[in-house]
């Protein structure tokens, strides 16, 4: 076990200031944490790097489609790509059979699959400008993540039409990449698109807003739905990108411990009892790229299960 790791565990147990440990939600959110809600969208984020193939063809036929229970509109799974098959999302029209799904929409994007996601979208750090037509005069963002929004909105608001999705709220979720093009996607959708926010559940993301836009969004979009960032221990993609630029997480974030088997719930970003206690990505001394992918609030969260090892996986279909 990784001493430091576990030190750190034990003092953020301690100090008990900001934590909400596996249920106890004495906290004054807005929007409380709901890790059943939660657990539906990670299963959607995962849902879309495993089984995009399946989606494709409009249909809801996956295992994790299955285990999330959800209640889906016939005829609304959209899949869509652009670049090519660069990047990837998908949408669906839910009716439960939780409340927070009852004539809902959920906006699904893919997290880095392939190298030009890596080279042209993540590694492209540059801060630029968001454009005037966002509403945000004065706002800084990642460009990498900027450009892949504008690509996939086009298809994105087609797919969203076509699934009838124009009145209801929006769901909107990813992993990894997909969790930063999530964040930027919700600003857009609001402030261009007039979408209503059903709720903001990203899973592993790196940074994407510079801190001016990230304070202005958690006061624009933590205000009117709930937003939650979820990590997991050492992972080193939250702490992206660092030593560069001025970019800020948005609230709130749920960091979950391998060392304790709890959760905690940050409301303030970059805090020292979440994430951000280790630090830049360089000064962990046992970083481990593999608690990226192996999460313990969803099953394969990066597809690295084969199919045929995935326990529950159906190849009829639902929808």
């Amino acid at each position: 076990m990784n001493f430091v790791a576990l030190l750190f565990s034990l003092v953020a147990s301690l100090s008990g200031a900001r934590i909400v440990a596996n249920g106890d939600v004495n906290m004054n959110l807005k929007f409380p944490y709901d890790p059943v809600v939660m657990n539906k969208l990670a299963l959607m984020a995962s849902a879309a790097s495993c089984d995009k193939d399946h989606l494709a063809n409009n249909t809801f036929n996956c295992m994790q489609c299955e285990e999330s229970g959800l209640k889906i509109v016939p005829g609304t799974v959209r899949s869509f790509y652009a670049k090519s098959e660069e990047l990837y999302a998908f949408v669906m029209k839910t009716d439960g059979p939780l409340e927070a799904f009852k004539d809902t929409c959920i906006l699904t994007i893919r997290g880095s699959a392939n190298a030009a996601n890596w080279f042209e979208t993540d590694f492209d750090i540059t801060e630029v400008k968001a454009p005037d037509s966002w509403k945000c005069p004065g706002c800084w963002l990642h460009e990498g993540f900027m450009t892949a929004w504008q690509n996939l909105e086009g298809p994105a608001l087609y797919a969203l039409e076509r699934s009838g999705c124009k009145d209801s709220p929006l769901w909107i979720t990813g992993h990894s990449m997909g969790g930063a093009i999530s964040t930027v996607a919700a600003w857009n959708m609001k402030h261009v698109h007039g979408f209503k926010l059903a709720g903001v559940y990203t899973f592993e993301q790196p940074r994407v807003l510079c801190n001016s836009f990230a304070d202005l969004w958690d006061k624009d979009i933590g205000g009117e739905c709930p937003t939650f960032r979820l990590t997991y221990d050492v992972d080193p993609v939250p702490r992206m990108p660092w030593l560069s630029g001025t970019y800020q997480h948005t609230n709130h974030e749920v960091y979950y411990s391998k060392y304790t088997g709890k959760y905690t719930v940050c409301p303030n970003t970059e805090d020292g009892d979440c994430a951000g206690g280790w630090g830049p990505p360089g000064l962990i001394i046992n970083i481990d790229a593999g608690e990226h992918c192996d999460v313990p609030y969803v099953k394969d969260a990066c597809c690295m299960i084969p199919k045929g090892q995935r326990p529950g996986y159906k190849t009829t279909f639902m929808n």
